[in-house]
Formats: C-alpha cells, structure tokens, sequence
C-alpha cells in the first residue's frame, strides 16, 4: 500500500504535468487537474491512516529510482545553466555551474553508492506537510482553471499559454511532497531544485519585461540557497559517509564542525523561504498569475 501512496503522492504529479503539457484540448486538461487533485487528497487520506511509516523503493518504471535522480540533478542544473545564458544572468550562470561542480564531485568523487537507509519517512511532520500541500494545493490547482481562462482573455492572447503553466504548477505539488517526505539528503537536493525551477517558471509566465526581470531575480536567489544546499550536502558527506537525514540529525550535535554545514542549511531555507535579506523575490512573485 505504501509503494502506490508514495507513487500517487509524488510520481503522478510528475505524470499528470506531462499530460497538462502535451494534451492541449483544454477539457482534457481540465479532468486531469482535477483528477490528479482528488487522488492527491485520497492518497493523503489514506496516508493518514496508516500513520508514520518508510519506504524504499529501488526502480521507477524498471530503472533504478537513484540513477533517475542522479540523471536529472544533473539535467536541471543544465536548464537553470541555460536560462541564465537565455537571459543573460552572470549570477544565474556562475551559481548553476558551482552546483554542477559540486555535484559532479560528490557523484564521483566522493559517494561510494552505498545506501542502507530508508529513502522515505513520513513521520507525523511530514503527514502535516503533506496534507497542506494536498488539500491546499489540490484546491488551488482546481482554481486555477477557471481562473487562468479569465487570466488570459484579460491579456487578450492570441495563443494560450495554460498548458506551460499547469505542467508547472502539478510538477510543483509532486516535488513538495517529495521533499517533505524523503529521508535521503540527495534526493532532497533533487526536489529542492524542482521547486527552484518551478518558481522561476510561473513567475516569468506572463513573458513580460517586469514579469522575466522579477524570475531571473527569484533563480539567482535561489540557486544561492542551492549552493549553500550542495555544499552542506558535501560536507555531511565526507565527515559523515551518508545520505541518510536520520543519521545527519543524530550525528550533528556530537562534533562541533556540523555547525558550519548546518549554517549552509539555514542559509539556504531563508532563501527558499524569502526571510530577511532575500525577502525581494517573493515580493517580486506577485506578478505570477
């Protein structure tokens, strides 16, 4: 039961964008938002009831689930290198290319691709989060519908954009829960660049001056909070030889030296939660629709 709530939870958002995006009949797109969200909401239910538990899982589709994520750390790192070429952000460049570095070294460099630990654990943490982005995610998704007709015919476009901005907002709810319920730092990292370039995307979809000028801002603030992630993640590694969450928190408070990545962790959540002095590109984020 666990495997296809865990799969519902996180793996269908994934699937359910791709379809947002390549299925452009607009009723069609509909049932799928609709659909996702309510079997989003189910799984939490259903999650609920089974209360704290883990999960494992070792291939997605026949293909192992680790090299699924090694494969496309790698893969958003090269489109968040190529935005910041597109829009000619030195900052965005730099900041792509220094994970890229970092990530190249700790993949093979460093891991030895030993993993003992559980890659999912929801804990009653985790079932709180996973219930806000559910119910509270699911909902807006549905809002979004009507309202993003509306949105449109106010811009008077002459070609909708809606199938771009549902595959952003559906990825958005899968790689939410996904962070929210993963134990392993790795695939945490993953999920945090997901939201990343998610965020980028529904700021700057209106494509206008004020609109590209307050996403370029969002990617560079981020991607520093991204720096800071990876390089935490690197540290936690060479001291620590493990992935594994669980383990990072129990070992962190017996060696003075787990202060630093520590420090890099909060660095990186007051980027991604737009506290003091990064507060301007979530201020920036109200021209999304």
């Amino acid at each position: 039961m666990l495997d296809t709530l865990t799969f519902i939870l996180i793996v269908l958002p994934f699937l359910a964008a791709l379809g947002c995006f390549a299925i452009r009949a607009s009723a069609v797109r509909t049932v799928i938002i609709v659909a996702t969200s309510a079997l989003l909401v189910v799984a939490f239910i259903m999650l609920l009831l089974e209360g704290p538990a883990s999960y494992s899982p070792e291939t997605l589709f026949g293909v192992g689930i680790r090299e699924i994520i090694q494969v496309a750390d790698f893969a958003l790192l090269a489109l968040i290198f190529y935005f910041g070429v597109r829009y000619k952000s030195a900052l965005v460049v730099v900041l792509a290319l220094v994970q890229l570095g970092f990530a190249s070294y700790l993949e093979f460099g460093l891991s030895t691709h030993e993993y003992g630990h559980q890659t999912f654990v929801i804990d009653n943490l985790a079932l709180v989060m996973v219930g806000i982005i559910t119910v509270v995610g699911g909902a807006i998704a549905i809002h979004a519908v009507p309202y993003m007709k509306a949105h449109e015919e106010h811009l008077h476009l002459d070609k909708s954009r809606q199938p771009q901005f549902f595959f952003v907002l559906v990825l958005f709810l899968g790689a939410m829960n996904g962070l929210v319920m993963t134990n392993d730092i790795s695939f945490f990292y993953f999920f945090w660049e997901v939201t990343t370039l998610c965020s980028f995307l529904l700021i700057g979809h209106d494509k206008t001056e004020i609109a590209t000028k307050n996403a370029i801002r969002a990617l560079w603030m981020n991607s520093l909070g991204g720096v800071a992630l990876m390089g935490a993640i690197v540290w936690f590694y060479t001291e620590l030889g493990t992935f594994d969450i669980a383990a990072i928190i129990k070992a962190s408070p017996e060696t003075a030296m787990m202060m630093v990545p520590l420090a890099l962790l909060c660095f990186g959540a007051f980027t991604k939660a737009a506290q003091v002095p990064f507060q301007s590109w979530l201020l920036g984020a109200m021209v999304a629709p």
